[in-house]
């Protein structure tokens, strides 16, 4: 790949637009304005909004205190992004919001990779008696062993 300063100097000259924009909005509407280009963005706060519903709404989760989270905006008067905080304050949260540019956005929508999917749920439990542990313990020595053991005792169903 061959480095290409025209292009380089385009894409920056670009940026500093989206973000003077930015700046602008927040000033018209009397928010807070960030760059998140160099802001750190908690990956545990991206929870509370899918990244599906990030792009829809122009919205990014950025960090979490007891119960107010900060996001940042593109423009919170689109009917999406209306939306979408109507729900989160349905929720108890008290909501901080910061204007941010559609580069910001996409940044900040990076972090979606750190997060891991929800847990599924455990449907069935295992009860095993204090004399049929001692009987395992002795008995097992891999997973295979246990499999085997818990089948011959008919102590599992997930085993056969």
């Amino acid at each position: 790949m061959v480095f290409d300063p025209l292009s380089s100097q385009l894409s920056h000259l670009h940026r500093e637009g989206e973000e003077r924009e930015a700046q602008r909005r927040a000033a018209e509407l009397q928010l807070s304005y960030i760059n998140l280009s160099g802001t750190p963005i908690n990956p545990e706060a991206l929870k509370y909004i899918s990244l599906a519903e990030s792009q829809e709404a122009g919205t990014l989760p950025l960090e979490e205190k007891h119960t107010t989270l900060a996001l940042g905006v593109l423009d919170p008067r689109q009917g999406a992004t209306q939306a979408l905080l109507e729900r989160l304050r349905q929720t108890g949260l008290a909501l901080e919001l910061f204007i941010i540019s559609p580069s910001s956005l996409a940044y900040g929508q990076g972090f979606y990779r750190f997060v891991s999917a929800p847990q599924e749920k455990i449907t069935s439990e295992l009860t095993v008696s204090s004399s049929l542990f001692q009987t395992l313990r002795k008995d097992i020595i891999s997973f295979e062993a246990l499999q085997k053991s818990f089948h011959s005792h008919n102590a599992c169903a997930w085993c056969s």
